[in-house]
């Protein structure tokens, strides 16, 4: 006769369905249903033993359906308390991934001044990590935040427009670099925007070079990447003025 199965095999089963079924329901946008999913899965991670850590990575699921509720106060504390947990694990990447759910949802609660400088730590987490897709998409949330700040009429306007540009060419090189044409795509998509916003009021929206770009220490993490690519900055400018002529 057959042994009966191990009580926690069952509950990892359990779990493998429970994440089939927050899967369909992020494709069909049932945000209230997802976050019952997930709270779900976490008890059932409790329920076998699974360490405070493993639990707190499944809880920073539950950030996007919480937003997409508007339940932007949870969302935050729920950021906040995983962010502990992560510091605690030494967990870079998921530091980084909690920093800029926290700039987003201090974004959506209209604090872009704030989400900005959440964003510049993340992207200093992101740095020191050996996947270069976060560091691009951190360049990419972080030139959104300062397109919102530099539009304030302040002595410092100018210069965080500047910045805003220089990252925005950062994203778009690490997308181009790593053949990431959906990332591309919409920083292409983005970019078109900010021409034609500058077009109505008599200006022209113009991205930095990328030698000037790389001259800024802020952007050694990019040079490297680019040498540890074997990319010269002659080359990837080449490729970058092309996708963006046919833009």
């Amino acid at each position: 006769m057959a042994a009966a199965p191990d009580r926690a095999v069952l509950a990892r089963a359990l779990a493998n369905a429970l994440d089939c079924a927050t899967y369909a329901s992020r494709q069909r946008r049932d945000w209230a249903g997802c976050l019952a999913l997930l709270e779900e899965i976490e008890e059932v991670e409790k329920g076998v033993g699974e360490s405070r850590y493993s639990r707190y990575r499944t809880r920073f699921n539950r950030y996007l359906p919480l937003t997409k509720l508007g339940r932007l106060g949870e969302a935050q504390a729920l950021l906040e308390a995983c962010l502990v947990v992560y510091r605690e694990a030494d967990d870079l990447e998921m530091q980084s991934n909690a920093l800029s759910g926290l700039a987003d949802v201090r974004d959506k609660r209209g604090d872009a001044r704030q989400a900005t400088a959440l964003e510049r730590q993340a992207l200093s987490v992101a740095n020191r990590l050996p996947g270069p897709l976060e560091r691009g998409i951190s360049h990419g949330n972080l030139a959104r935040y300062l397109t919102k700040i530099a539009g304030a009429k302040t002595a410092r306007a100018a210069v965080l427009r500047e910045e805003e540009r220089g990252h925005r060419l950062a994203a778009g090189c690490y997308y181009l670099l790593l053949e990431r044409w959906d990332h591309l795509e919409t920083w292409l998509g983005n970019l078109r925007i900010y021409r034609a916003w500058a077009a109505e009021n008599g200006e022209e929206y113009v991205l930095p070079r990328l030698a000037e770009l790389l001259a800024l220490p802020a952007f050694e993490p990019l040079a490297r990447f680019m040498a540890g690519r074997g990319v010269t900055v002659e080359q990837l400018q080449g490729a970058l003025d092309e996708v963006i002529e046919r833009a």
